[in-house]
């Protein structure tokens, strides 16, 4: 999916790109009913193989922008680096829901979408308890569990999704969640269960607590991680349902 705010080659159906600036607003991406993006401005390349299933498949957009949105899904052949634009659309700055459909040829079916999510206390508890396990974790720098946790999604997607080598990739992985999730020296874990924020879909809960900028995006973060010296936030967990159990399908 590219997502921008830039008009240049929209037309072209042999090309994709995604550039843009800031808008004023957030818009909540889904893929078939499922939140999985926050898009704040500029331009974004964002994966969705671990979103889709075969044949037909939904994307909607909601949220506001000060700003014109153009949106491209596309297929890319990675052997030549052919592009072919499956779907497009234009959105017109303001208050936006829209919706759109595209068609895959991918073989595999996602195990997340056997499981519905059902809107409840037990839930949102659900998630909850594990997330104050995961604060834990976090406190006592338990590298191992940390990685066990958060890496149980993509040791079920990459391979099946992105047809590759998953165990040679899952070490960039791993040094790519310690970056995110650990600070050098003592680190304190501001978290406030009060301030935490669910968007349930038909088969995925998108989790996180507020929001923050960096140098360029504004961004939602689950936990708040302080250092002596610095200060880091932690990305959004989406949580699936996986042979009746909880697990954390995309958190890095």
């Amino acid at each position: 999916m590219f997502i921008g705010t830039n008009p240049n080659n929209f037309e072209d159906d042999s090309s994709a790109a995604a550039s843009g600036k800031n808008i004023k607003g957030g818009l909540m991406l889904y893929i078939n009913k499922n939140p999985i993006h926050y898009y704040t401005g500029y331009g974004e390349v964002i994966s969705i193989n671990e979103w889709i299933k075969p044949k037909n498949n939904s994307y909607s957009i909601k949220g506001f922008s000060s700003e014109n949105i153009y949106l491209k899904i596309a297929k890319i052949n990675h052997n030549n680096q052919k592009i072919s634009v499956i779907d497009k659309k234009y959105i017109g700055s303001g208050d936006i829901e829209e919706t759109g459909f595209f068609s895959s040829d991918i073989n595999y079916l996602l195990p997340f979408f056997m499981a519905t999510i059902n809107d409840n206390e037990k839930t949102k508890n659900d998630i909850k308890e594990i997330l104050f396990n995961l604060k834990m974790i976090l406190e006592t720098k338990k590298s191992r569990e940390l990685y066990d946790l958060l890496l149980a999604g993509p040791d079920l997607w990459q391979p099946m999704a992105y047809n590759n080598n998953w165990f040679e990739l899952k070490n960039n992985y791993i040094k790519r969640i310690h970056t995110q999730y650990y600070l050098q020296g003592k680190q304190k874990i501001e978290f406030d269960i009060n301030n935490l924020k669910m968007i349930l879909g038909e088969n995925v809960v998108y989790v996180y607590s507020g929001s923050y900028k960096n140098e360029i995006f504004k961004s939602h973060y689950l936990f708040k991680v302080k250092g002596e010296k610095e200060v880091i936030y932690t990305p959004v967990i989406k949580f699936v349902r996986y042979k009746s159990k909880w697990i954390v399908w995309e958190g890095t």
